[in-house]
């Protein structure tokens, strides 16, 4: 953002495991960030949620979207979610949670280890409510018959929190 000489301060909004970047942003550089809206978020309790289906979904996230790809840029979550970990608390800002009430949209027919979609989708609404409870009060808006990608499906419904947020 300085490179690009774009001037804060910003309102963030992250989809999926750009939850846990925004996340480390604002806790990072707080007085840079004014408001942030989650859309259908990783969390770093997912590790703990997942519990023994860890390591199995750890390696799915690593790879969707990327494929065999051998130069495709990977994400070390179990870093990432240490540097959430480590980094200072957050301060209060304005936040809205938007989260799918529908499945995920392309899983691999086959996952890893002996993780199954049902799986994914039983632990995900308590991911969600991991989000919501990052501040209390924050509103939290289901996307009826939208998955994971609301940001496609529904943009309306992440423009309307972006501009709850920013009033």
């Amino acid at each position: 953002l300085r490179a690009a000489d774009v001037p804060g301060p910003y309102v963030l909004v992250a989809h999926s495991l750009g939850g846990i970047f925004s996340r480390l942003y604002q806790r990072t550089y707080p007085d840079e960030v004014r408001a942030m809206v989650l859309v259908d978020t990783f969390s770093p309790e997912v590790p703990e949620l997942f519990g023994p289906l860890w390591p199995a979904y750890r390696d799915l996230l690593s790879t969707t979207g990327t494929g065999a790809d051998p130069t495709a840029e990977r994400i070390d979550l179990d870093t990432s979610i240490n540097q959430l970990d480590q980094a200072p608390p957050m301060r209060p800002v304005p936040l809205a949670v938007i989260s799918k009430t529908e499945p995920f949209g392309g899983l691999p027919p086959t996952l890893p280890g002996s993780l199954t979609g049902a799986d994914i989708e039983r632990l995900w609404p308590q991911v969600q409510a991991g989000v919501v409870a990052i501040q209390p009060q924050t509103p939290q808006t289901l996307a009826a018959g939208s998955d994971h990608y609301i940001q496609v499906r529904q943009p309306d419904l992440v423009i309307s929190a972006t501009r709850l947020v920013v009033a």
